[in-house]
């Protein structure tokens, strides 16, 4: 189950690196159309593939992603 600020997360993410949705398309290969529906919250989360591509050019882990989108748990 998905986060639900997923959308804003990722938004903050590529904000963060003072990136374009073009830059981001550009570093990923995820299509910027795409993203921008991530971000508005339009889509729901991607798969671990798609999820495995943002973490790079977003500087996170492909874990926190994974996390974030609610694929995995936080350990306690």
């Amino acid at each position: 189950m998905e986060e639900p600020n997923f959308s804003q997360f990722l938004k903050s993410l590529r904000e963060r690196q003072r990136m374009s949705l073009r830059d981001v398309e550009r570093e990923s290969g995820v299509s910027n159309a795409y993203i921008a529906q991530l971000e508005r919250g339009d889509r729901p989360a991607p798969s671990p593939e798609i999820l495995r591509k943002l973490a790079k050019p977003y500087k996170v882990t492909v874990r926190e992603l994974l996390m974030r989108a609610g694929y995995l748990t936080r350990r306690r």
